[in-house]
């Protein structure tokens, strides 16, 4: 078949594109060429044209398909031949005269660029290997939306400006070449009942059907109503800047709801490809498929039927979920089930381990109480000594208060008194130098020589004399007495100071002999205990030996500390790896058995994981064993790895294989020491030349695995010699994957993140290379993201940990015994230091009450008596006294009177004075004692209160201890115990008394020692996860069983009704699909063809989505009959079927009138001919002969020729559409005239 013409409209084009051409192409290649704004072949526009059915046809990969078929076969022509030859001077023409109007463009680059773009076209397509695959790219392109400029159904010439059409009553046959508007005809009939513009197949807007360059449409169609004795007009006027349209029915305004039921009140189907099918819509009859024909049929039948299809296709929706949702319940009950027994092993091994390790637990946890209350203890007792030593303190500073302030008084009044005594004593010798200046001889002569010049005085008044010399006379002799008593009074006090200082005198020389006598005392005490007393030379070094071993413990326990926590955060995070690999390797084992279909697999596994002493090696699996750090090349290994080699059991000899090879049907195979040698020494690295070419590494280095997996996988997959490439690599993938395999032959296979690329020889000529390219599967998830996590060795992590958790016990121990022993030799350091300082203090004691003796005694020798300087002074006081004149005694005698209160003053306060100053000094002393007792407590205060701290930061640490273990704070911690701890700590205590725990730490370790005994014989093989997970499905069976029963009886309700309204429905089903076929096939029949209508059942009788009905033909001998479809029979074929279907099926059920728009379309004369033959003979009035309802029917068939030889009768009404510019003007045709002919 060939495209004979092909019509191109402007309407998107662009300003280079056609407002009209026809283009007759040739039958193979047609090769376009023009001038500029054409001549450019890289480049991908879109075409515009009107894609009708004939050119999906022509395009489609079907029968009709030629032009994929006539693609290759001329693109390999042209590539056996030179086409550059002839190729090259075409387009050199070409473009020569593109440059007469452009001198300045250069035609040697764009001619390269059109002939290579011409070539690799043609040789894309020309390889036997890639043929198909570049040509169905080739067509899918050429049919996408965005190439392609559909045009305009409504620009066309040749519609009607008004046309009126009067058909027969029987067969209607509208004749009229393509583009007169045959079709038109149809559009309007669907249009006015109702029908939507979609039922057509051209256009979604009901404006496109409005003629090009009009705003309005209408069409008015008339239904003869035998009951009303009347046709009734049904119309619809279309706008089309409003793209909407209006209803009316006898002119009276309708809705299109209302006037479709209106419709349907005659049984007209516009939407039943059964009854109406559009020019644009033969294809889709054939491919509606079973259960849309099925569906469409019910349509065309009789209306209850419909009815009860579409409520079972309700309620089997119901159904399905009903019965979704029990298999989903019975689904998930035997997944809980194979949980249930491959957890329950697990479950009861970790109860059983953890009833044994529960009694270990509680030992840990009842010695760190004991410690903790130990502790607790000792830090109450470090704090009753802080509180004696803190009452002490306060005590010896409450007595030291009074004393400073008795000091304060005392050296406040002594202040007074001296300042008291200064004062007086400077007026007593202001008075006293008075008096000697009065006791003084020049004094005594100024005053007798005032007095001679008084006397002179007198004398000279003589009359006056000897009253004055009697009064003189007077006082001569008072002052004369006075004097005598005074003086005596002088002498007896001068006599008296004598006499005492004769006595002190006597006294002096036994104060001293005594003085000197305890002198000699303490000097002989203090050197014979400083000869005795010898410091101890090995207490310095002692303490400092104390202090660094007290550093070294304090940084021992803060070391044993931080290892403590480490090691629990560790412990904890390697049993999270171990439950996370436990569940991976359940996640993949459970894989393994879903891609291999094999459920030895876990069983072999775990038999290897329970017996491993019987096995001489290890034993692997590549599924289990391989990790992918990378999750984006997991898609790598998906494409490269058989799902076989997943699975298999590898093994290091051939004795380990018997043992599960005997036991369980697995894969397995043996790699041996020196591929393992081999594999380990192949390191891959990539060469800069292959990095240039786009490769970034080889797949060996995608993964990591046990070298016996990594062996067994390279060698079967040479994995160090594939290739993987980037962005680069699939561009240009033949000529860089060709130039890899030059640099080393046996690079054979290469991925890209979308390709697989092979690259192989001819078997007839090695020179010969191909390549094949297929894309990556995205599908096939076998690795996963389980694979991308990690594996690491826990057991061994575990037991490494316990080993340093071992060591670390054994260092805390060590670091117990040496604080014993280090607060062993304090204590001994103290007592010796303490002895060291009595005997130190009492020889320092008599070493200062020697040295004040002998100050005294110094001071003593100074303070002798002078014997013979007071006889002296006693003489001359008295000589003095003797020679002081008689004048002077009034004034003396006053001053001493006035200095007497003075002078008692005096003394008394120099006697206060010095016992002030001997209470001061006494005070001090008494301060000074009080001073040491009161630094003596507060250094036993600190001593004591950093013994407390030490206390607490034990109970911290003991506390913690605690904690760990025991998930819970002690009592007596201090703080807030949530109701939670109390609850968890009276448990425990009840756990304490059921397992009969010990109270004392020597007890627990020697039971502590016997359990881990006991417990070192078995092995875990499960976790608390595994026992919650247990109990979690066992709730969920009994919760699932309830379910199932529940799900159960509602799922046998539904069935029960289903097989009643089922069967209803099949009843009246079958019989008319048995009509159908027995029609159907006598229509065949006369065609000389075998042809049925099938009814399909699905095997699930409840599924009513799966009901269909098949039409099956066979058109010529040597073949079977086979369903009709797009893909197996040609369209004339398609055509007939379709025709003969609607013809059997009008015989069950009576429409007004059927329309078929050129069903004729691709069917070759014969078969037309007998079609149409059949059709009429059909519409005879004879029902005898099979007319049936067929002769009540209206029928509209639309073909764009006729056919010679057809038989017509009365009942067949021609209609010849006779418009177009290539037709004659009707006004000058006679059809008259043509009928005679």
């Amino acid at each position: 078949m060939s495209l004979e013409s092909l019509n191109l409209s402007g309407g998107s084009s662009g300003n280079s594109t056609y407002n009209y051409v026809e283009c007759r192409p040739g039958p193979y290649l047609n090769v376009i060429i023009g001038p500029n704004g054409t001549v450019e072949l890289d480049a991908n526009r879109p075409v515009p044209f009107r894609l009708t059915c004939n050119i999906s046809h022509f395009l489609d990969a079907s029968i009709e398909g030629h032009l994929a078929g006539a693609l290759i076969a001329i693109a390999r022509s042209f590539n056996t031949k030179t086409l550059e030859i002839w190729l090259r001077p075409i387009l050199w023409d070409v473009f020569s005269k593109a440059a007469e109007e452009d001198p300045k463009m250069n035609i040697v680059n764009p001619v390269k660029r059109a002939v290579d773009t011409v070539l690799t076209r043609i040789k894309a397509i020309s390889h036997i290997e890639n043929g198909s695959s570049a040509t169905s790219q080739l067509l899918m392109q050429a049919q996408l939306s965005d190439n392609l400029c559909r045009m305009d159904p409504s620009w066309h010439p040749w519609t009607y400006n008004y046309v009126e059409c009067r058909p027969g009553p029987y067969l209607n046959v509208i004749i009229g070449p393509n583009g007169t508007g045959k079709s038109s005809i149809i559009c309007g009939i669907c249009l006015a009942l109702g029908g939507s513009p979609k039922i057509l197949g051209r256009s979604d807007n009901i404006s496109d059907f409005v003629m090009h360059g009009k705003d309005e449409g209408s069409v008015e169609v008339f239904i003869w109503d035998t009951n009303r004795g009347r046709a009734v007009a049904f119309c619809i006027n279309i706008v089309s800047h409003k793209n909407s349209a209006t209803y009316t029915i006898d002119g009276r305004h309708k809705k299109q709801s209302e006037l479709k039921d209106e419709s349907g009140k005659y049984n007209i189907q516009v939407d039943n490809p059964c009854t109406f099918l559009a020019q644009d819509k033969v294809k889709s009859f054939a491919e509606q498929g079973p259960q849309k024909l099925l569906y469409n049929t019910q349509k065309a039948g009789p209306k209850n039927l419909l009815e009860k299809h579409q409520k079972l296709e309700k309620q089997s929706v119901e159904g399905s979920e009903f019965q979704n949702e029990l298999d989903q319940l019975i689904k998930r009950g035997e997944q809980v089930d194979l949980e249930l027994k491959t957890k329950k092993q697990r479950a009861d091994a970790y109860k059983e381990w953890a009833a044994r390790n529960r009694i270990l637990n509680l030992l840990e946890i009842k010695k760190a109480l004991i410690e903790y209350q130990n502790k607790l203890d000792t830090l109450k007792e470090a704090s009753e000594r802080v509180d004696t030593a803190d009452r002490q303190v306060s005590e010896s500073k409450a007595q030291l208060e009074p004393v400073n302030k008795s000091i304060k008084n005392v050296e406040a009044t002594i202040e007074s008194l001296e300042k008291e005594i200064r004062d007086l004593k400077n007026t007593n010798k202001t008075a006293t130098k008075k008096i000697e200046d009065a006791l003084s001889h020049n004094s005594l002569d100024e005053q007798l020589q005032k007095a001679a010049d008084t006397l002179k005085k007198v004398q000279n008044t003589y009359a006056q004399w000897d009253k004055e010399k009697e009064s003189i006379t007077k006082e001569y002799d008072k002052y004369k007495n006075f004097y005598e008593t005074l003086s005596q009074k002088f002498l007896q006090k001068a006599a008296d100071t004598l006499k005492k200082v004769q006595n002190t005198y006597a006294q002096w020389d036994k104060e001293k002999e005594s003085i000197t006598k305890e002198y000699d005392k303490y000097k002989n005490f203090y050197e014979t205990l400083s000869q005795k007393f010898s410091p101890d030379e090995n207490l310095p070094k002692l303490k400092d030996e104390l202090y660094a071993e007290s550093t070294k413990i304090r940084e021992e326990e803060i070391e044993i500390k931080e290892k403590q926590t480490i090691y629990f955060r560790l412990d904890n995070q390697l049993h999270s790896n171990q439950n996370s690999q436990r569940n991976s390797m359940e996640t993949k084992l459970r894989n393994l058995v879903k891609f291999r279909n094999n459920p030895a697999i876990p069983d072999a596994w775990e038999f290897y994981t329970k017996n491993r002493e019987k096995f001489r090696g290890q034993v692997y699996v590549p599924y289990l064993d391989v990790h992918i750090p990378n999750a984006n090349n997991l898609v790598l290994f998906n494409n490269v790895v058989a799902s076989r080699d997943l699975g298999i059991f590898i093994f290091s000899c051939s004795q380990d294989e018997e043992l599960l090879i005997n036991k369980f049907k697995i894969d397995s195979s043996i790699v041996s020491q020196e591929m393992i040698q081999n594999f380990e020494e192949t390191k891959v690295e990539l060469s800069s030349q292959l990095g240039e070419l786009g490769f970034v590494d080889f797949l060996l280095n995608l993964f990591k695995s046990s070298s016996p997996v990594g062996a067994y996988l390279n060698g079967l997959y040479s994995m160090d010699k594939l290739l993987i490439g980037g962005q680069k690599v699939e561009e240009n993938y033949e000529r860089i994957c060709q130039a890899a395999r030059e640099i080393n032959p046996e690079f054979q296979l290469f991925l890209t993140r979308q390709l697989r690329i092979e690259v192989f020889s001819s078997r007839h000529n090695p020179k010969k290379i191909y390549v094949e390219r297929k894309p990556i599967i995205y599908n096939n998830p076998r690795f996963d993201m389980e694979h991308t996590k990690s594996l690491i060795d826990v057991d061994n992590e575990l037991k490494t940990l316990q080993r340093d958790k071992e060591t670390l016990k054994e260092r805390q121990e060590n670091v117990a015994k040496a604080k014993e022993d280090f607060k062993r030799r304090g204590e001994e350091y103290r007592e010796k230091m303490r002895k060291e300082k009595e005997k130190s203090d009492e020889i320092k004691r008599y070493r200062d009450h020697a040295t004040k003796c002998k100050e005294k005694l110094s001071q003593y020798s100074k303070e002798k008596p002078n014997l013979e300087a007071a006889q002296a002074a006693y003489n001359e006081a008295s000589n003095k006294i003797l020679e002081t004149a008689i004048s002077d005694f009034e004034k003396i005698v006053d001053s001493m009177e006035n200095q007497r209160d003075p002078i008692n003053t005096i003394a008394i306060n120099c006697d206060e004075h010095v016992r002030l100053k001997s209470r001061l000094k006494q005070l001090k002393a008494e301060k000074d004692f009080f001073d040491q007792v009161h630094q003596a407590n507060k250094e036993d205060f600190q001593q004591k209160l950093k013994s407390r701290v030490e206390a607490k930061e034990e109970v911290e640490y003991r506390k913690s201890v605690f904690k760990q273990v025991a998930e819970c704070s002690p009592p007596g911690s201090g703080g807030e115990v949530t109701n939670d701890d109390k609850r968890k700590f009276e448990k425990i205590l009840k756990e304490f008394e059921e397992k009969q725990i010990p109270d004392d730490l020597e007890s627990i370790e020697l039971k502590n020692a016997e359990e881990r005994k006991k417990s070192s014989k078995d092995r875990q093989d499960g976790t608390e996860k595994d026992a919650d997970e247990y109990e979690k499905f066992l709730k969920e069976r009994e919760i699932l069983v309830k379910n199932i029963r529940l799900a159960t009886e509602k799922n046998d309700r539904w069935k029960n009704k289903m097989d009643t309204e089922l069967a209803s429905w099949l009843e009246q089903l079958r019989p008319m699909i048995d009509s159908i076929n027995e029609k159907f096939s006598q229509f065949f029949a006369t065609l000389g063809c075998v042809g049925e209508v099938r009814f399909d059942e699905p095997e699930n009788k409840y599924s009513l989505s799966e009901y269909g009905i098949k039409i099956m033909v066979k058109f010529r001998n040597g073949t079977c009959l086979r369903e009709l479809n797009p893909q197996t029979q040609s369209g004339g074929e398609r055509s007939v079927s379709t025709m003969l279907y609607i013809m059997a099926l009008q015989n069950l059920c009576f429409v007004p009138f059927r329309c078929v728009d050129e069903i004729n379309q691709g069917m070759d004369p014969n078969n037309e001919r007998a079609v149409f033959n059949m059709m009429v003979k059909l519409l005879d009035n004879n029902e005898g002969e099979g007319g049936g309802n067929n002769n009540k029917t209206q029928y509209f068939l639309l073909t764009p020729k006729l056919l010679n030889g057809l038989q017509f009768n009365e009942r067949v009404t021609v209609h010849v559409v006779h418009n177009g510019p290539a037709i004659e003007n009707p006004l000058d045709w006679d059809p008259q005239r043509l009928l005679r002919r």
